[in-house]
């Protein structure tokens, strides 16, 4: 099975909290939760809504301050975001546009990003490279326009799984379904070589 992490869509959208959970219910690997235009209030509220159980599934991409209300919750270091708060000792990942930002990082993070790999961020050769090298590893989940087409490249270079947004939710933008939404999911975690 594929590990997916599920990024949120950037607004807030209908049964949000909701279509999370059934989400995590569905084996979803992570929830990033990047709401860049939103308030530290709202993205608060959206938490309290996912049972505490589900938080350590979670990792902030902004409003690291809630990392410290939340037990368990993880943060998402990245180009805005480059550092943890002071004393953060739960789970830290990290966004890569290079290999040497990969090889340089991932030691220290439960997971890094690596992206967008599909879109021309390296080239097909580098990618090979990093591939055969064992440096693209169970670690390492690419980032770009991922698709059940994309998937199988993504499972071919060996990357430990893949960072979906779009695939999942523009469809449910438009019809706020919960069921189709998991079956795009499952559809992406079953896809194999």
């Amino acid at each position: 099975m594929n590990r997916i992490i599920v990024i949120t869509a950037a607004s807030f959208l209908p049964s949000e909290a909701e279509a999370l959970v059934a989400l995590l219910d569905a084996k979803a690997f992570r929830v990033h939760v990047r709401k860049p235009e939103a308030t530290t209030e709202e993205v608060r509220s959206l938490i309290r809504q996912i049972p505490q159980d589900y938080h350590i599934y979670l990792s902030l991409h902004d409003h690291f301050e809630l990392a410290s209300e939340f037990e368990g919750i993880g943060i998402h270091l990245n180009s805005q975001y480059p550092e943890a708060p002071s004393g953060f000792d739960q789970c830290i990942s990290l966004a890569c546009h290079s290999s040497e930002e990969l090889e340089k990082n991932k030691p220290y993070c439960y997971y890094v990003t690596m992206g967008p790999i599909l879109e021309g961020a390296l080239s097909k050769e580098e990618l090979t490279r990093l591939s055969y090298a064992a440096i693209v590893d169970g670690k390492v989940f690419a980032e770009g326009t991922i698709t059940p087409e994309t998937m199988q490249t993504v499972c071919r270079i060996g990357f430990g799984g893949a960072c979906v947004s779009d695939y999942l939710w523009q469809p449910y933008q438009a019809d706020a379904d919960c069921a189709a939404l998991v079956a795009r999911l499952t559809e992406l975690q079953n896809i194999t070589l």
